[in-house]
């Protein structure tokens, strides 16, 4: 898909904003119980002390004491595409609120995972990470879904397609730990996050959707078994909506450590 170049000033991306999420809480009968309050920042993410400001991300939502509010990268985010910063942005803020307010997306770690996997210490931590990206998936999900009920699913596609190509280092980084089966799986675990809601709007038949998820796996190009990987985890994730959170979150974990974490002893994982 070809996007025209765009480029927008500071308040233009400050205004469309504002329209784009006072629309979407209409859309979702839900206003906000707070003001919504954008402030956009003008700074380069290529540097690191910036880049740790906005943990990576050119869009941030949170809610304070007295607003709504979105922190926007005008650097990222002002040659983007308009229906694609759409798309982004109301990502962005259904999957906040997916996080936030949704009481059923609860599990117990100790109780649900830990006896799959009994482990300590720094590989405790790492499964502790490995399990909070499979419940980013579900919550992706949850909020992609909650975007195709309400009609505003075209834009998700647009904003896939904006995003779709991973960055040099990204390959560079699958390419030199293909053999670490833990450092993959996180890898794997970070990008499912992203395959989750393509592949939900794939199954819906959105838009271009279905092309959308071949070229994700045409540009990703992970070895078959990975890619098997993922399919099945999304396969838990999309396709057995009704059972619990929590017990799709275990099902995936135990996909990922039967396919990779158990594969090969503690000495060949890559962790120090």
């Amino acid at each position: 898909m070809v996007f025209r170049p765009n480029f927008l000033t500071s308040i233009e991306i400050r205004n469309r904003a504002q329209h784009i999420a006072e629309a979407f809480f209409h859309s979702i009968s839900s206003p906000p119980l707070l003001p919504i309050e954008v402030n956009v920042t003008s700074f380069d993410t290529s540097n690191l002390s910036n880049r740790k400001f906005v943990a990576g991300k050119p869009i941030k939502v949170e809610k304070t004491d007295k607003t709504f509010r979105l922190s926007l990268n005008a650097e990222e985010l002002r040659n983007t595409p308009q229906s694609a910063f759409q798309g982004w942005l109301e990502l962005e803020i259904a999957h906040f609120l997916e996080r936030s307010e949704n009481v059923s997306n609860k599990f117990n770690f100790q109780r649900q995972i830990l006896p799959l996997m009994p482990v300590t210490g720094s590989s405790l931590n790492f499964v502790r990470e490995l399990v909070e990206y499979l419940c980013r998936s579900l919550e992706r999900q949850n909020a992609t879904r909650m975007l195709f009920q309400v009609g505003r699913a075209e834009s998700q596609v647009d904003y896939y397609f904006y995003t779709l190509t991973p960055t040099l280092s990204e390959k560079k980084f699958y390419q030199k730990y293909e053999s670490h089966t833990w450092i993959r799986a996180s890898h794997l675990c970070r990008k499912l996050v992203e395959y989750t809601g393509l592949s939900w709007l794939a199954d819906h038949r959105v838009g271009n959707s279905h092309t959308l998820k071949m070229q994700w796996q045409e540009q990703h190009g992970y070895q078959v078994e990975d890619q098997t990987l993922m399919e099945e985890m999304v396969a838990i994730a999309n396709h057995q909506e009704d059972s619990e959170f929590s017990i799709r979150v275990v099902k995936m974990f135990k996909v990922l450590r039967d396919s990779l974490l158990l594969k090969t002893a503690r000495a060949s994982t890559g962790l120090d």
